[in-house]
């Protein structure tokens, strides 16, 4: 037992070191212990002077002033975070994946000798080729220049080109960024205007990080986009009802789809899905992807929506749909 308490001490600290507050039940799922012992744990670490707080609500986290380098990373652990960072590399610009690479190499350095001759030349042996579509064309250049006025609350200068391909002149207070199906979007408050909004990058131009300072807003992403399906809030709740054919109800019903998702499987083998979103065009994408696996059973709106986009396509293809 006391081999086990030292590595298990030492990833304590680290849970604390998150920067996020740690409830005590968390603190005993991660570490799969009980109470008493998370307790006792917590005293180990008082005395032997590691300065951690307990704030109610917010839960335990060591004091920000001190810092421990990484510590009791396990091969498994470097080798996932390696393979994020080939991963996500392609998806931000040249200078963010350099800086995460150095960021990487200087952790390895303070790892034990096992585990760095296993990242040893891993990142040089791990190949992550993009999807071929029109998305994958993916506007990285700026989401630096965007981190650091997020980070700086810098205001942002810009032009934007509207859908109508009529160009205006902005200034960004920018307070987030999202990347969505291998497109980045801005979330920030707009000027003129005042108003929040998500824009696209690729419809931003001239960009420039401008000196002066804003005033940051009441802000949570989460409550932001509400229901949205992705990232578009459309205004009108819909409660949707979709079956998923037996043959792939278990791969269907494995994933998180949105958080409002429920399920239940039907006497035949086929799955019952709902969900509560905010507008029907972003579902309406999923549901045309997934279209061989999917029948839509309400809103009728819906419904009605999918049927013209195949009228549509079949008008395309010069199809006779009688």
């Amino acid at each position: 037992m006391e081999n086990q308490r030292l590595p298990r001490l030492l990833e304590l600290v680290t849970i604390l070191q998150s920067g996020v507050g740690t409830q005590l039940y968390e603190i005993m799922d991660e570490l799969n212990i009980s109470r008493s012992t998370a307790f006792r744990d917590l005293k180990v670490l008082r005395d032997a002077g590691i300065p951690y707080t307990h704030e109610q609500g917010k839960g335990y986290q060591v004091n920000s002033t001190y810092y421990l380098p990484p510590v009791n990373l396990q091969s498994s652990e470097a080798r996932a975070l390696i393979l994020l960072l080939k991963t996500v590399a392609k998806d931000v610009d040249s200078h963010v994946s350099a800086d995460a690479i150095r960021a990487l190499r200087k952790i390895t350095c303070s790892l034990s000798v096992p585990v760095r001759e296993v990242c040893r030349g891993l990142l040089d042996s791990v190949t992550v080729i993009a999807t071929n579509s029109d998305k994958s064309d993916i506007q990285t250049d700026n989401v630096s220049t965007f981190l650091n006025a997020i980070d700086q609350r810098l205001c942002v200068a810009c032009t934007y080109r509207s859908p109508a391909d009529e160009e205006h002149d902005l200034r960004l207070h920018p307070h987030h960024l999202i990347c969505s199906d291998c497109q980045w979007l801005l979330v920030a408050v707009v000027h003129p205007g005042s108003a929040m909004r998500t824009i696209p990058l690729t419809s931003l131009s001239q960009i420039r990080l401008t000196d002066t300072v804003f005033r940051r807003v009441d802000f949570e992403i989460n409550q932001y986009l509400g229901k949205a399906w992705r990232w578009r809030p459309e205004g009108q709740i819909y409660q949707i009802k979709i079956n998923v054919d037996a043959q792939h109800a278990a791969v269907m019903t494995s994933i998180n789809w949105h958080h409002t998702q429920t399920y239940r499987m039907l006497c035949d083998g086929q799955c019952e899905m709902c969900f509560e979103v905010d507008g029907l065009k972003e579902i309406a994408d999923w549901i045309w992807e997934y279209h061989e696996r999917l029948t839509v059973v309400q809103p009728v709106e819906l419904i009605e929506m999918l049927v013209d986009r195949c009228e549509q396509m079949c008008k395309r293809h010069q199809v006779n749909v009688d």
